[in-house]
């Protein structure tokens, strides 16, 4: 079962917790698209868009975290939640019998020349 995504919901609008660039930069379409379709007042608007310069000011963007893969393609949930694919994670071993190898980044035939260690 996945976890919940985390959202703040402000009445129709529900915009992820700001704890990244990428949640930042959703928050910011999110707003955008509903002051420009009358869902939201110029000062709400105002408010919320303040909000996110705020907590963009306090995200640490040189932090060791690594980047996530971009998400070409997304299913909205019966709930209104949008979900990206689960992204398939392999482990070394698993190449040898992988179909998608020639093309993984992970893959290097020299792993598989290699004699195990007793």
């Amino acid at each position: 079962m996945m976890a919940a995504p985390n959202y703040i919901k402000f009445d129709d609008l529900q915009l992820p917790l700001l704890e990244d660039s990428a949640s930042i930069q959703v928050a910011i379409s999110k707003i955008t698209a509903a002051f420009l379709s009358s869902r939201s007042d110029a000062r709400r608007t105002g408010l919320l868009l303040y909000a996110v310069q705020i907590a963009s000011q306090n995200i640490d963007r040189d932090s060791e975290r690594k980047n996530t893969d971009i998400v070409h393609s997304m299913t909205v949930t019966h709930g209104g939640d949008e979900m990206a694919p689960e992204k398939e994670v392999c482990e070394p071993s698993d190449c040898v019998s992988c179909n998608r190898r020639d093309t993984c980044d992970n893959y290097d035939p020299k792993d598989e020349d290699e004699e195990p260690t007793k």
